[in-house]
């Protein structure tokens, strides 16, 4: 029996062995990067989502509050609406007194006219 070949075929087994443990841990390896990059890239989208939502959310509060005065200034407007329909018809009512008023005056302007002249 030759040692030699005996040693070189014994390490040349371990070297096959160890070969296809560190063939496995590399691979791994390579696949938990891969891993960790996709997810490092999914959390700056993420955190970059997480802004834009805060700048919406910030932009839609401002917009709520905005509309929450819309609508308190639409009431007021309603409000002096109603007011101005109600002078403006009041007017129209002090017009046809005074047209009702113009018209008494001048048939009694008439009738003294009338007893005037007779």
């Amino acid at each position: 029996m030759d040692f030699g070949k005996v040693i070189y075929g014994l390490l040349k087994e371990r070297n096959r062995v160890e070969k296809e443990s560190l063939f496995k841990i590399v691979n791994s390896n390579s696949k938990l990067l891969t891993e960790v990059l996709t997810l490092k890239t999914k959390c700056k989208e993420l955190e970059r989502n997480e802004g834009d939502l805060r700048l919406e959310n910030v932009s839609l509060r401002q917009k709520k509050t905005t509309s929450v005065a819309s609508e308190e200034q639409l009431q007021q407007h309603i409000k002096i609406q109603e007011e101005l329909t109600g002078l403006l018809r009041e007017r129209g009512e002090k017009n046809q007194e005074i047209i009702d008023l113009k018209n008494k005056l001048q048939e009694c302007e008439k009738q003294l006219g009338e007893k005037d002249s007779v």
